[in-house]
């Protein structure tokens, strides 16, 4: 009876399988993906343009935590409604943000929602949010344009 999907992120697997080996499982690591072709490397990343569509559907793994209805109340996580454009750490009230994300400062703009998205643990060492990222960089504009429509 189990509702959950997955975890469709192969980073995401593999440190849950690296925790779950430390807890004295003895569980085979996914593969590495392969090397960027020859002539890639160094190469300029391109601009992605977000679709806040597919946004929504990225947003499926962020809502086990968070809620995005205005108004609404927060969960496990702030409520991420009118985030783009607001205080990094500040927002939602009433919830009781980490130091290090509350002292960070700044706005949540694309900038900074792709550096929170990429890595949150790198973008406010220190912060309680668990999530390790989301390593697609489409993935990431695509979630960045629905947050910034809601």
């Amino acid at each position: 009876k189990m509702t959950f999907a997955g975890i469709e992120d192969g980073q995401d697997r593999a440190n849950l399988l690296v925790y779950l080996n430390k807890q004295g499982s003895n569980l085979p690591l996914p593969p590495v993906p392969a090397a960027p072709a020859a002539g890639a490397a160094g190469a300029a990343p391109a601009v992605v343009a977000g679709d806040p569509a597919k946004g929504a559907e990225v947003f499926k793994k962020c809502a086990a935590c968070h809620t995005i209805n205005g108004g609404g109340a927060n969960g496990i996580g702030p409520n991420l409604a009118k985030v783009f454009g607001a205080d990094v750490g500040k927002h939602a009230a009433g919830f009781a943000y980490s130091p290090a994300l509350a002292g960070k400062g700044g706005k949540w703009d694309e900038k900074t929602l792709d550096a929170w998205l990429t890595s949150p643990r790198d973008f406010a060492n220190g912060t309680k949010m668990t999530f390790a990222g989301i390593e697609n960089p489409q993935d990431r504009a695509d979630l960045i344009a629905y947050l910034k429509a809601n």
